[in-house]
């Protein structure tokens, strides 16, 4: 259980940087254009590498 637990915690994490960067994107529209080019698939694939960098870097 201790080796899961950073890789959910990583993934709320991006989850939430990711929602906290759309959501400054839309109230700050200047920089709204950053985002409206992206795929929406985007933030998913960024999570994956993310979880997998962090279950590969865990100790076995």
């Amino acid at each position: 259980m201790s080796q899961i637990f950073p890789v959910i915690v990583l993934a709320i994490a991006t989850i939430a940087i990711a929602y906290f960067l759309e959501l400054f994107g839309v109230i700050f529209s200047g920089f709204s254009f950053l985002f409206t080019g992206m795929p929406d698939w985007t933030w998913t694939a960024v999570l994956l590498v993310l979880v997998i960098a962090t279950y590969r870097a865990l100790p076995e």
